[in-house]
């Protein structure tokens, strides 16, 4: 039994921000015709971080990044030597390679072993390849480790995560990759029925390894509801 439940917003999370004690930030007065790319273009020669500027100036960016007001001062994070580097710390600011990273076992967005590594990878590598990049997408494991190595510089991007409200603490990420539905499915002999999260309490739920559970978190907390996880193979094995 299928039951619609939760819309996901997976996105492309970009590099963590620099904070004042971490770096100079410089002040750049917004101009009529501005806009984030061309900023970024004029103070780091490269398209792609214009929305490191936007996430330091939260408050003065509006529509996505899309606009910003005339008169506004806007900060200008300096990058560390560090961010933009290539695992072999090769700059690529400026130049036409950029360097991504995802993960496996997370069917069917990202594994090395799928079709074009993943419907994730796909996009990705499409988008930014009609951008006029080269882009390189590396497979890092643990996940949480691909994050840190990007949070470092070491990636300009990692992918895909779901924009929860906590990551956006800490991480800008871009508009939606894709976004997916997501479906409680219950044996036919033992038929369950879910309008949202809050309707699964009491109960013992069943998600395979590394899928995001930000929507029912707060049940998983409190004890109301009972998590398990499975490696992803196993889910396919289930539905047999």
């Amino acid at each position: 039994m299928f039951l619609k439940l939760f819309r996901a917003r997976v996105a492309l999370l970009a590099l963590a921000l620099l904070s004042p004690a971490e770096a100079e930030d410089r002040i750049h007065v917004v101009k009529r015709g501005d806009t984030l790319t061309s900023i970024s273009v004029r103070y780091y020669g490269d398209v792609s971080r214009w929305g490191l500027i936007g996430q330091a100036n939260l408050g003065k960016v509006y529509q996505g990044g899309h606009l910003i007001i005339p008169g506004s001062r806007l900060l200008i994070p300096e990058l560390q030597s560090s961010v933009g580097c290539s695992p072999n710390c090769q700059p690529i600011i400026g130049a036409e390679r950029i360097y991504f990273v995802s993960g496996n076992d997370y069917r069917p967005f990202s594994d090395e072993t799928l079709y074009k590594r993943g419907m994730a990878t796909d996009i990705v590598v499409s988008a930014f390849t009609w951008l006029g990049y080269d882009p390189v997408v590396e497979f890092v494991m643990p996940w949480s480790e691909g994050l840190a190595r990007t949070v470092a510089g070491r990636y300009v991007a990692t992918f895909p995560y779901a924009a929860t409200d906590e990551l956006r603490r800490s991480y800008f990420f871009s508009d939606s990759v894709y976004d997916t539905l997501l479906f409680p499915f219950a044996h036919v002999e033992r038929p369950i029925k879910v309008a949202n999260a809050e309707d699964l309490s009491g109960r013992r739920i069943c998600s395979p390894k590394g899928y995001f559970t930000s929507y029912m978190d707060l049940l998983i907390r409190s004890g109301r509801i009972d998590l398990g996880r499975i490696p992803i193979i196993l889910v396919h094995i289930l539905r047999r």
